[in-house]
């Protein structure tokens, strides 16, 4: 299995860099130009399920995602690296953290989820379960985690990169 991802950079310093929940890697594209692609290399990647490894099947889980990352990584040559992630991709960064141990030189979580999770009202977590099945339960999950602050496109396109 060949776990999608996108190498941006040549540097010495290397950085695994894992997105948020119901998106793909694409997500940090406006990012791109501003990437000191001299000093990094850096590592973007898509979930099971999700963009270049929608294909694949899985558990789904933070297990995994941390699994799949430090493949990735071993496969490049990577023996030190650190790990940046956004809101899922934080809780995703932590395992990362625990499970490489010193590998590990440094985790930034851009407004992470803690690694305990978060406890969520049950006709919230259904809501979240019913985003497997549903679209428009999807859209309204994109909207609320966006704070409603940006145009629908942004959650249209963060649903088709599902």
């Amino acid at each position: 299995m060949n776990i999608g991802h996108e190498i941006i950079g040549t540097g010495p310093l290397k950085v695994i860099v894992l997105e948020s929940w119901l998106g793909d890697h694409k997500i940090w594209s406006p990012t791109y130009p501003f990437l000191d692609r001299q000093k990094f290399s850096y590592a973007f990647i898509d979930y099971r399920g999700y963009g270049a490894s929608r294909i694949y099947d899985g558990e789904y889980t933070m297990k995994e995602i941390s699994s799949d990352a430090i493949t990735i990584v071993d496969n490049l040559g990577w023996e030190k690296f650190s790990v940046i992630g956004h809101s899922m991709g934080g809780m995703a960064a932590q395992r990362i953290g625990v499970d490489a141990g010193p590998r590990v030189q440094s985790i930034i979580g851009v407004v992470p989820v803690p690694a305990s999770g978060v406890p969520l009202p049950p006709e919230v977590d259904q809501m979240f379960e019913s985003v497997v099945h549903s679209d428009e339960a999807a859209r309204t999950v994109i909207a609320e985690s966006l704070g409603k602050r940006l145009t629908p496109a942004v959650t249209e396109y963060i649903l088709s990169q599902v």
